[in-house]
């Protein structure tokens, strides 16, 4: 009685191509996840809370642009209303393409 085994450089093509096609696979997994909106809106969402404290702490009312990676963020800080202790600070982020996709408004008590 015969056995059908298969022979060591069959073996060695069937490991190359499925290491082929693994690799194809993890690189189309990889660029997926980079296109996922969910990892940047956490990190927009760190960076406006950071924002938002040094605000605070530093009483600095002043507009500006922040970069970020991957996004950027339009500070703006202006008076509000009639009062002259109370600012409204508005933060917009911005991605690569310039489209707005998160935003926040808060009131600031100033200090002085």
């Amino acid at each position: 009685m015969k056995l059908k085994a298969s022979t060591i450089i069959e073996s060695i093509t069937a490991m190359v191509i499925i290491g082929i096609v693994f690799s194809i696979g993890m690189m189309v997994f990889g660029s997926m996840l980079d296109l996922n909106p969910a990892p940047q809106k956490i990190r927009a969402k760190l960076a406006l809370e950071e924002i938002i404290q040094e605000t605070k702490t530093q009483q600095s009312f002043v507009d500006e642009v922040i970069e970020g990676k991957g996004f950027t963020v339009s500070k703006s800080v202006k008076l509000y209303r009639d009062y002259k202790e109370v600012y409204e600070l508005t933060l917009k982020v911005y991605d690569l393409k310039e489209k707005e996709f998160m935003s926040v408004r808060e009131l600031i008590y100033s200090i002085e």
